[in-house]
């Protein structure tokens, strides 16, 4: 039997790994609009460096609540890149619902669009909002950051659907 190797890198690293050996492809295709691995990956770095400049550090938990398109992929490689980890919030999910889980994974920050700013009102958790910052973002430089974070740092935390009535989290690492 054949054993699995298992990755010392971390989600991100593999992925501009990726990027070194096909820059030119599609890594995400969304409709008619393709986004190549080198598009993807400097769209990635400059919002991770927006990120650590709102203060993202290695080992915190920041929220991604976007649609699914191209600007939830740059948001969990930028938060990957950034250091820290990631948990998804659908935005379907009532406010109350969202608000709930920040709080039990210990989100500060959360990766979203201006329409959907007011869910964090009266929380300590700080929008960083992709559309409204989008020139900021634009202007960094897009270059890879290098490790910030281990293969045993958090990489996404999950939650249950909430079944029970509480939605428990499921943390996984790197590895």
């Amino acid at each position: 039997m054949e054993l699995m190797k298992v990755s010392m890198d971390c989600v991100h690293e593999v992925f501009e790994e990726q990027v070194a050996r096909t820059p030119d492809a599609a890594a995400v295709v969304i409709g008619e609009r393709d986004t190549t691995y080198a598009e993807l990956n400097a769209r990635a770095n400059r919002l991770a460096r927006h990120l650590v400049a709102h203060g993202v550090r290695r080992g915190d938990t920041v929220g991604v609540l976007l649609e699914r398109d191209t600007e939830l992929v740059v948001a969990v490689l930028a938060v990957l890149k950034a250091g820290a980890g990631y948990t998804l919030f659908d935005p379907s999910l009532p406010a109350e619902r969202v608000r709930a889980v920040a709080s039990t994974a210990g989100v500060t920050r959360v990766v979203t669009l201006a329409r959907y700013a007011g869910h964090w009102d009266g929380t300590p958790v700080r929008p960083v909002s992709v559309d409204a910052e989008a020139g900021v973002v634009a202007a960094l430089e897009g270059g890879d950051l290098g490790r910030v974070a281990g293969p045993e740092d958090v990489a996404c935390v999950m939650f249950t659907s909430g079944s029970t009535g509480v939605p428990k989290g499921v943390v996984a690492p790197h590895r």
